[in-house]
């Protein structure tokens, strides 16, 4: 094979990584900066079943190939694909959650404005048994809490296991309710409610916008894919300069780019991270609901 013939292969590759870091740019990704106190041991490297998986697939890869480079880009692909090929589905559960967390608020809310319920108590267990199907779970939990830890405490395991911002700001109003009491919790939670819809209506908004992006990555991802099992099976005569120290190494390069633009698209397919309010307090003592 002519050297101008492997220069045309490589540069289509190139070209392939290319577009996906051009995609990945276009969506106006950065990365995400922490917004909040580091998680103990969040440095940490935890070994998984995904990066068995992963080794296995790199020593497989090497052992049909003879390859190096194949070897470790099939183990990479284990690695980052499964997340780009199920990007959204982590934001799509988030909205999901919210939107729980406003008609829960808004029970709330209407259940204390009209006098239905006697104390924020009672109004907590009347919630539960009519929230939506993915936050009753945790309200069950908590009501069973409130005997036995009072209603500040239980409020406080509630949102640390919930593990959403957006619902520790309910949490919080109800907890200052809980301790000092007084009027006009009704209306808060109307206005968190609000509020809350305001957010899920702009992650839509912004999930439609990304979904397009993502879904041309997904494309593109897949004609590599295909593209370069398809050379191995039924072409290795054509990509047999890559089989040299030299090609490999040329070919090491050009995954290695190809890599970079998936890790960046899978930071991209991840939502950043946002200042937690339970977990940053002690959990407030007492009830006077």
């Amino acid at each position: 094979m002519s050297a101008g013939l492997v220069g045309v292969v490589a540069g289509g590759m190139l070209v392939l990584a290319g577009l996906l870091v051009a995609l990945a740019a276009a969506t106006g990704f950065a990365p995400p900066q922490p917004m909040g106190p580091r998680r103990q041991g969040a440095g940490r490297v935890r070994f998984t079943r995904r990066h068995a998986v992963a080794a296995a697939a790199a020593l497989a890869g090497f052992l049909w190939s003879g390859w190096v480079a194949v070897g470790l880009g099939a183990g990479g692909a284990v690695l980052a694909l499964p997340t780009i090929f199920t990007a959204g589905a982590s934001a799509a559960a988030r909205v999901e959650r919210r939107t729980a967390v406003a008609s829960w608020t808004r029970r709330m809310a209407d259940l204390l404005a009209s006098g239905a319920v006697s104390s924020l108590d009672e109004a907590l267990r009347r919630s539960a048994g009519s929230s939506p199907a993915v936050l009753r779970p945790h309200l069950e939990v908590l009501v069973t809490r409130m005997g036995p830890q009072g209603t500040g405490a239980a409020l406080h395991a509630f949102g640390r296991e919930f593990a959403d911002e957006v619902a520790d700001q309910v949490v919080l109003a109800l907890s200052i309710r809980a301790r000092h009491g007084g009027a006009g919790l009704a209306a808060v939670l109307k206005a968190l409610a609000a509020d809350v819809d305001a957010q899920v209506a702009m992650e839509r908004s912004l999930q439609a916008e990304t979904g397009r992006q993502v879904a041309n990555v997904r494309w593109i991802v897949s004609f590599m894919l295909v593209m370069l099992v398809a050379a191995l099976l039924f072409a290795r005569d054509f990509l047999s300069p890559y089989s040299t120290p030299e090609g490999q190494v040329a070919l090491g390069c050009i995954l290695t780019i190809f890599a970079g633009a998936l890790v960046w698209i899978r930071r991209l397919c991840q939502p950043l991270p946002g200042v937690r309010l339970i977990g940053q307090h002690q959990p407030v003592q007492g009830s006077r609901a």
